[in-house]
């Protein structure tokens, strides 16, 4: 896929992220490939970047995944997934600021991982909006279907 695939006169190419995991699931290696994950909301923002054990977060979910609502953070809250699996460290610790301090460094790597998966957005733009379920956006669709139909 990564060549592109012809159908119908059309090129289609698809980037699925490049890791095989194969040999991983074989038990030929005993590290799996993946060492970043990005994580996306649903209306397409970059939410948060995992690489080894680091998390980076820059925007959160206050409440539940489907009445909770975005959340800009002022800094990126950095979490050590080993040390602090259920991310509590940052709402419950008097420490947290200045371990976060110390903890800084990590995101230049994360910003050098990030420019890397972004680059591939250039070969491999998206291949759709995404969705979008406010009540303004279905609004704006029914405006717009309803000026289409001369109403």
């Amino acid at each position: 896929l990564k060549g592109g695939h012809k159908a119908n006169g059309k090129t289609f190419k698809n980037h699925l992220d490049g890791y095989n995991f194969l040999p991983f699931f074989k038990g030929e290696v005993a590290e799996a490939p993946r060492k970043d994950f990005f994580y996306w909301s649903d209306s397409g923002d970059l939410m948060a970047i995992r690489y080894n054990q680091w998390k980076i977060t820059f925007k959160t979910i206050e409440g539940n995944l489907f009445t909770g609502s975005e959340a800009q953070t002022n800094v990126p809250i950095m979490t050590n997934l080993r040390a602090d699996p259920w991310e509590r460290y940052q709402k419950e610790s008097m420490m947290y600021g200045r371990w976060w301090g110390a903890k800084l460094w990590t995101v230049v790597p994360a910003g050098a991982v990030t420019a890397q998966y972004l680059q591939t957005f250039k070969d491999y733009p998206p291949s759709q909006a995404v969705g979008s379920f406010n009540v303004d956006h279905m609004m704006e669709q029914l405006t717009e279907f309803l000026h289409s139909r001369g109403q």
